[in-house]
């Protein structure tokens, strides 16, 4: 966190000194009015308006200063990109992190925890903004974690409607069960739910009755959905 203080006649002219020496946009800046300028008796007793700027970080410049400097402390070199994606920020590390990631991926879920209570720490601070959920991804596993689900989960949905019985999944962790509740939410006439408790819980893919007479297709409902984020 980056701090500046400036004198200046007024307020707004000390604000202008502090966004040139924190060298960021004036809205990424959190100002603190120290002293209001002051006039003097005939020039003497005044003085000048003293404010304190504190840059402020984006989330994503935090994200990726705080895992850079994470990984550099196990020697690795990481190449961090983060983009805003619907309501969650998507990042994804570079390298070679096989170790790190484990086979079902429990490090890398325990990581986006941690990053996730450290960024509203620092937002409770001030020091960066508010924002979305930080998802995390390393080595490109979540990728290739959910192009072998959404494959998974497509074969199911066939199996389920051409059989007419409900199939159910294996038990996942809740961010792979979202990912199945998301490829399958636009499956046409499928439905999927998750059962089931912790560490048990499980998607259910079932194949919705078929539309009666009379009945309105947009008045079907579909169970599911997004599972409660991570």
């Amino acid at each position: 966190m980056r701090s500046a203080e400036a004198r200046a006649k007024t307020v707004e002219a000390a604000k202008e000194d502090l966004v040139g020496i924190l060298g960021v946009a004036e809205s990424q800046i959190r100002f603190e009015i120290l002293e209001e300028p002051k006039g003097g008796l005939m020039g003497l007793g005044g003085h000048m308006a003293l404010v304190r700027g504190t840059a402020v970080e984006t989330r994503s410049d935090w994200v990726k200063r705080y895992l850079k400097g994470l990984f550099q402390i196990s020697g690795d070199e990481a190449v961090v990109v983060a983009r805003q994606e619907e309501d969650r920020l998507q990042v994804s590390v570079s390298g070679d992190f096989d170790w790190f990631t484990g086979i079902t991926g429990e490090s890398l879920d325990a990581l986006q925890r941690v990053v996730n209570s450290t960024a509203q720490q620092a937002e409770s601070r001030g020091e960066i903004e508010g924002g979305d959920l930080i998802t995390i991804d390393v080595g490109h596993w979540r990728e290739h974690r959910y192009q072998q689900l959404e494959k998974e989960a497509l074969q199911l949905a066939a199996q389920a409607k051409a059989s007419g019985e409900a199939v159910p999944m294996k038990p996942m962790s809740a961010s792979d069960r979202r990912i199945v509740h998301i490829a399958l939410r636009d499956y046409p006439g499928i439905s999927t739910t998750s059962e089931g408790e912790e560490p048990a819980r499980r998607v259910v893919v079932r194949p919705l009755p078929e539309e009666q007479p009379g009945v309105d297709e947009g008045a079907q409902v579909f169970e599911g959905g997004p599972e409660p984020a991570q």
